[in-house]
């Protein structure tokens, strides 16, 4: 049976109840869990063809204009504006502009028409989808056209998590579907054509299942000596800036009420982190099941975050970390520096 999800996921649901904090002022304050929300329904109208031709047939859609041969994709427009439907010698008076559009089947190739940013810090819908990017694509006709239009979908990577530098303007995209679609823009996303095989820019419709993702996670690295030599040192390290954590009242309480299994991955070995009661262990969790791989080709990356107080996302963000999920565990660490630093740890 097909499990039926939630608009509004579990984890995003907050307990009844409340707690008492100190304030800046070292006053104590009540703070309560409440929540705000409506729940709509509402009709795709006449977009609606475009929507179910995605979820029934994948096949993109949009307009054209049987007189300056504009295509519109999304096809957001029924009638093209400028241009007038044609003479009709019987009548006296000529409709002026908005000629009728005829809907046209499109390819699933085209291009970025600009560098698509990347969120990191997104709004409370789409909190578990960080890293994102939505890209503005510009579709091929049948006939190898580019429409004139472009449409906003999701960019995605197969090389693990999204981060800057992996789609940029005017790179070769092809569209791929889900393999569960409920008629809407997301049942389709666009990757970088460059990251596909011959045979998979070729199939038409390409699936989400047809493509091996995150790659860029490989853990199975020979390692010589010098990289073993210097993953000791990086564990040490961690240990000195696990043994700030427990001087700093700041940043424990950046780690209160919260838990987390962290392998860190690099060539010179792996050990764990585990967050916990407010405090960071080293090499104290389970490697077999972790909440998040953080993994390095060099180690020495990571002295920029220990020593240096360099973000942990702006490590991933350049590309010399590489994660396999961007979460609010990341960001809790990435306010231990600033913590440790406000203490004078």
């Amino acid at each position: 049976m097909k499990e039926t999800k939630k608009i509004i996921p579990d984890v995003m649901i907050p307990y009844k109840g409340s707690k008492i904090e100190k304030g800046r002022d070292g006053a104590e304050y009540i703070l309560r869990n409440d929540a705000m929300y409506t729940g709509y329904e509402h009709s795709q109208a006449e977009h609606s063809e475009f929507f179910l031709s995605l979820k029934n047939n994948c096949v993109i859609l949009g307009r054209i204009c049987p007189s300056c041969e504009k295509i519109d994709v999304p096809p957001a427009k029924l009638r093209c504006p400028p241009c007038s439907p044609p003479v009709d010698p019987t009548k006296h008076l000529q409709q002026i502009g908005f000629r009728e559009m005829v809907v046209v089947a499109l390819s699933d190739r085209g291009f970025l028409e600009a560098t698509p940013p990347v969120v990191c810090f997104a709004p409370a819908n789409f909190k578990s989808e960080v890293p994102y990017a939505n890209g503005y694509v510009r579709l091929y006709t049948k006939e190898g056209t580019a429409t004139n239009g472009a449409m906003k979908i999701r960019i995605r990577t197969t090389t693990g998590l999204m981060r800057p530098g992996i789609a940029k303007w005017k790179d070769e995209v092809k569209i791929v579907f889900r393999d569960e679609r409920e008629g809407s823009i997301c049942d389709i996303f666009a990757v970088p054509a460059s990251e596909l095989a011959e045979e998979q820019l070729q199939k038409s419709p390409l699936f989400e299942s047809d493509i091996e993702w995150d790659r860029d996670m490989d853990l199975n690295i020979r390692v010589d000596d010098s990289f073993t030599q210097s993953g000791d040192f990086l564990r040490k390290e961690w240990m000195i800036f696990a043994s700030r954590i427990e001087r700093s009242k700041r940043a424990q309480k950046d780690l209160a009420n919260w838990s987390s299994r962290i392998l860190v991955a690099t060539l010179g070995g792996d050990f764990g982190l585990l967050i916990v009661d407010g405090a960071l262990v080293v090499d104290g969790c389970d490697l077999f099941d972790p909440d998040i791989i953080l993994r390095v080709d060099d180690p020495k990356t990571l002295l920029r975050y220990v020593h240096d107080g360099y973000a942990l996302t702006n490590l991933f963000l350049e590309g010399s970390l590489h994660l396999n999920v961007l979460n609010e565990t990341i960001f809790k660490m990435d306010r231990l520096p600033r913590s440790l630093k406000r203490d004078g740890v």
